[in-house]
């Protein structure tokens, strides 16, 4: 079986495709495009003609893809600027018209849960009480778990373009405008469970790119999933205060086209890891999509191996997913 499934959200748009083998799944196609089209959506509060163009052009590039690698299944999901634009259903009308594809609006509490099970296939949860955060451009969701179990799921429109739209004003950001955000920020996450988490791990293209600046700072072989020291994430941030968007860009591993909205996300970070007085956290990358193509298979009677409750552990279940893979 191969399915391919999209992730339009407030920064870019992400179509993954997947062959699936007995219980476990290799990504055969990953294709990006930065579109910040929730920048439209906060500043108009519904997406422009423009915006729809391009919304529909992308799309109309990944369905070449996806045609041309015969996927049989396929997901598109929209997310926070979605969720907010007031025309969004004409806007999937229209796209349903040019290129058939059917989108699917979900809800933030559904997007924490796509997370939650992305992050059940990375990390062993047994016994353990975990925080997972996904940091998009327009919202941010929060996943509580114990034992591997939901316990709790928070959605917030505290998205890193969005707040910096709305605070930061200029190409270099003023302390006073960072004082508002750091304020907005403790008051978004005031409700949050007081109980410490035993590991806390972020998702999100910006988050994921402040850890990428931490490995290539401290030359530490890359991975899927990221481990970045609390001290570092406090001067990265003190850092990025001092600089404009044009000296941002300039620092070694961090992505252009997020260097505006960077200071954003390294806040909510920042405080959340304080919060919890964390030592540092994690970071792993394709958690939505991952998140998807999970559900979508678990939809369609699949279950992968690492689901499986009768394997002793997560590092067990991986052994077995190469193995499968290989043909073992």
């Amino acid at each position: 079986m191969r399915i391919a499934v999209i992730d339009m959200g407030s920064n870019s748009f992400r179509l993954q495709v997947s062959d699936i083998y007995e219980g476990t799944y290799k990504t055969i196609e990953d294709y990006k495009e930065m579109l910040r089209i929730g920048d439209v959506v906060y500043a108009e509060g519904i997406f422009t003609e423009e915006a729809v163009g391009r919304v529909v052009n992308t799309l109309k590039r990944m369905k070449v893809i996806i045609n041309n690698t015969c996927a049989e299944h396929i997901r598109v999901v929209g997310t926070a600027p979605f969720r907010d634009a007031a025309n969004t259903a004409d806007l999937q009308k229209r796209v349903k018209l040019e290129t058939g594809f059917d989108i699917e609006v979900v809800s933030g509490e559904e997007e924490a849960r796509l997370i939650y099970l992305a992050a059940t296939g990375h990390f062993n949860l047994n016994g353990i009480y975990a925080l997972f955060v996904d940091i998009g451009g327009g919202s941010t969701e929060l996943s509580f778990t114990d034992s591997g179990e939901l316990s709790s799921i928070y959605s917030t429109p505290l998205g890193c373009s969005r707040i910096t739209k709305y605070f930061i004003k200029k190409n270099k950001a003023k302390p006073a405008e960072i004082d508002n955000l750091k304020e907005h920020i403790r008051k978004s996450l005031a409700d949050l469970p007081a109980k410490k988490p035993e590991k806390i791990v972020f998702t999100g293209g910006t988050v994921n790119a402040i850890a990428e600046v931490y490995i290539k700072r401290n030359h530490i072989l890359d991975s899927s999933v990221k481990y970045v020291d609390s001290s570092f994430l406090t001067h990265f941030v003190n850092e990025l205060s001092e600089k404009s968007y044009d000296t941002r860009a300039k620092i070694h591993g961090m992505e252009a086209e997020r260097v505006d909205i960077s200071l954003a996300a390294a806040l909510i970070t920042l405080y959340l890891v304080k919060r919890y007085e964390m030592g540092g956290f994690y970071s792993f990358s394709g958690g939505l999509r991952n998140g998807l193509t999970i559900d979508l298979l678990n939809k369609l009677g699949v279950r992968l191996v690492f689901q499986d409750s009768s394997l002793p552990d997560l590092r067990y279940s991986k052994l077995i997913e190469v193995g499968r893979k290989y043909y073992f």
